[in-house]
């Protein structure tokens, strides 16, 4: 919070006015008797409060720090980390920015060893960071349009004519927080304060995409896409393969080591290809303004908070808030105002999660297993000291916070010396330790959990709860060789069906079938049964259909055949549909399990246009009824076409209507999913 009380301050005084400039030097290191690591290095820097630190997971650049400097010098600093010493770098030699040119507010990026992207105030600079030169400078716009009116955070005069206002259609664009980089885009998020401090007052926010031109040595501003978030305050931005992830902090108060949250905090998920998106709430948390932490496989993300002394975690694949202020994981203490995370960070080596305490100038470590996380604070060797809480001691005489803002973990393997590195704000400073010395022992994530018993109770969302069923799928065996083609044409032992359940959530009055879950919803189709004469006889047996419940959600991953969008219709969704009895669902599809399109739905009123749960099932294991045919399989087909997608790897089904039949049958019934064009993973059809 000094950090942003600072970098709110100089934003204010030089938006588009300052930059560039100042002979760097770096003063002697002191002793920093706090530091509890063994073999820590330090290296101080020639001003305080530098704004972001990143170590490149990029072949060439992984012996490489580069941190964003507010002042002496305006820019990006590059720190080599192999020596004896950490010390300026003698093969890149950072990015000075020119004058005129803002100041940067801690959004950067390493594109390649020649290529770096600076956020400041007023502008996006494209540099070369081997040899400090500006190659390209993007003055950023002052305002967007929206195409419809959007509130304020609380009514204020925006244009001084006496009348407050409640909301804005041409919102102004201040405050430029982060970025967030793929092959092609790069998205910058605005907090757009309009009243900064004392009682905040923020307009919309706003990402704005800015293209990337296909030799990557400019940028165009795409304005007509801007993105206004759900929230107020955006500032974390992460991108997946499919989504675009937009952390709302929040409107909030900046005060002593913590912050007040006046709006609601929370996560904008987004799908790249059509704009759709999804708003998980976290609650008044005031969460921290570096991007978030995420696992490996995209699935995990962890927050922090900037009231709080607290992380929180969400699946994304499942769209469960597993800890949140109601049930979090505590790091340093649940009182608001009593800390400020600014960061954390995922380290692959040990298992664990690193996050930053600015009140007690601290690192804690949190061991994660599976979708479990416990903070050590208590236990050695967390946590990791690194400088002084505030307040006159005999160690720390001036009783100055030392404060850490942003850390980074060393990426890859074989190397010596520190992996995980922190920036203190007050005396400014990068600090590196070891922390794979075994001291603190890997944690191995559990395998999948068998299937649960059957139940009819739904488990409680948020606040720690999680899936009745949840199963990782196996990882990708290789790269997709083959175009989209018909699955019944292809050869080989692989099934064209649903092969694994990623996460169950039963609604009410759910259960029918769990004795014999997951089973029973991958694999063929069958439109048997022996206790109807109804034509085709509706499947009524547990070892065949699952019943989701009022409101149930089920998430099915496709792993021999990805479905892909081919002539017409390209995946069936089967239910044991009765005779004048519809059970209406809601079909979603997803590439990366975190960014799901829905068809359009209409579960308002007969015949439930667009919905799975309309069509009787025809085909079965035991009848020559080609399950991947459409015209003649029934069930409900799906083209991708409709709704912008080439290829999926995840299937989401919501129950659409609640409707029951008595005991545990409520709902949709599940009973399998094929696939009609695909695309085999492997090439090996």
């Amino acid at each position: 919070m000094k950090r942003s009380l600072i970098i709110i301050g100089v934003l204010s005084l030089c938006h588009a006015a300052c930059g560039g400039g100042g002979l760097f030097t770096v003063p002697a290191t002191p002793a920093l008797s706090g530091i509890t690591s063994t073999g820590a290095k330090v290296l101080s820097l020639a001003s305080n409060y530098p704004a972001g630190l990143m170590i490149p997971d990029i072949d060439g650049l992984r012996n490489t720090a580069f941190i964003v400097s507010i002042e002496n010098p305006v820019g990006l600093l590059a720190v080599a980390l192999d020596g004896e010493t950490l010390a300026l770098s003698s093969a890149f030699a950072g990015c000075i920015l020119p004058p005129g040119t803002g100041v940067p507010t801690g959004g950067a990026a390493i594109l390649d060893a020649h290529r770096a992207l600076v956020l400041t105030s007023s502008h996006l600079i494209l540099c070369d960071p081997t040899v400090n030169e500006t190659t390209f400078t993007l003055a950023l716009p002052q305002s967007v349009t929206l195409t419809e009116p959007a509130a304020l955070s609380r009514p204020y005069d925006v244009d001084d004519d006496g009348t407050p206002e409640t909301t804005l259609t041409t919102v102004p664009l201040t405050y430029p927080a982060n970025l967030a980089v793929n092959a092609t885009d790069v998205y910058i998020s605005f907090s757009n304060y309009i009243v900064p401090t004392g009682n905040p007052v923020a307009a919309p926010g706003i990402v704005l995409p800015v293209k990337r031109t296909s030799d990557g040595n400019g940028l165009q501003v795409d304005g007509k896409n801007a993105l206004r978030t759900t929230g107020f305050n955006p500032t974390g931005l992460l991108l997946t393969s499919e989504a675009l992830l937009m952390v709302n902090s929040g409107v909030n108060t900046i005060y002593n080591a913590g912050t007040k949250a006046l709006t609601e905090s929370g996560i904008d998920i987004v799908s790249l290809s059509t704009k759709t998106r999804e708003w998980i709430p976290l609650g008044k948390v005031a969460l921290a303004f570096h991007n978030p932490a995420l696992t490996p496989d995209a699935r995990y993300l962890f927050l922090t908070s900037a009231s709080y002394g607290e992380l929180y975690s969400i699946d994304l694949w499942t769209r469960t808030v597993l800890y949140d202020h109601a049930a979090p994981v505590v790091i340093t203490g649940s009182v608001a105002g009593a800390d400020f995370l600014p960061a954390a960070a995922f380290d692959l080596l040990t298992g664990h999660l690193y996050v930053a305490s600015f009140a007690t100038s601290a690192l804690y470590p949190v061991a994660i297993a599976g979708s479990t996380f416990t903070a050590l604070p208590e236990s050695a060797p967390a946590p990791y000291v690194l400088g002084y809480p505030a307040g006159v001691t005999p160690q720390n005489p001036s009783g100055s916070n030392t404060g850490i803002g942003d850390v980074a973990i060393r990426p890859g393997t074989g190397f010596t010396g520190p992996n995980l590195f922190a920036l203190t704000a007050s005396p400014g400073q990068l600090i590196g330790i070891t922390t794979q010395d075994g001291v603190v022992e890997s944690i191995v994530p559990p395998p999948p959990p068998p299937p649960p018993p059957p139940t009819a109770t739904a488990p409680a969302g948020g606040s720690g709860g999680a899936p009745a069923y949840s199963y990782t799928p196996p990882a990708d065996s290789g790269p997709v060789t083959s175009g989209a083609q018909p699955v019944h044409a292809m050869s080989g032992s692989t099934l064209p069906y649903a092969d694994s359940v990623v996460a169950f959530f039963p609604g009410t009055n759910a259960g029918y079938g769990l004795g014999f879950f997951p089973a029973n919803v991958i694999g063929p189709p069958n439109a048997t049964s022996t206790s109807t004469s109804a034509t085709p006889p509706p499947n009524d047996r547990e070892n065949d259909i699952l019943s989701l419940g009022c409101n149930g959600t089920i998430v099915l991953a496709m792993t021999d055949f990805w479905i892909a969008d081919g002539d017409g219709a390209d995946f069936i969704v089967f239910e044991n549909v009765l005779p004048g009895w519809t059970e209406p669902g809601i079909v979603g599809v997803s590439n990366d399990g975190i960014a799901f399109v829905d068809f359009p739905c209409n579960t308002a009123t007969p015949p439930y246009q667009g919905c799975a749960g309309r069509t009787p099932t025809w085909t079965a294991p035991d009848n020559a009824i080609d399950p991947t045919d459409p015209l003649i399989a029934g069930g409900d087909a799906f083209d991708l076409a409709d709704v912008g997608l080439s290829l999926v790897r995840y299937v989401r089904i919501r129950d659409g209507l609640c409707k029951n039949l008595g005991g545990n049958t409520t709902g949709f019934d599940l009973d399998a999913i094929s696939v009609v064009w695909g695309i085999s993973p492997t090439g090996k059809e």
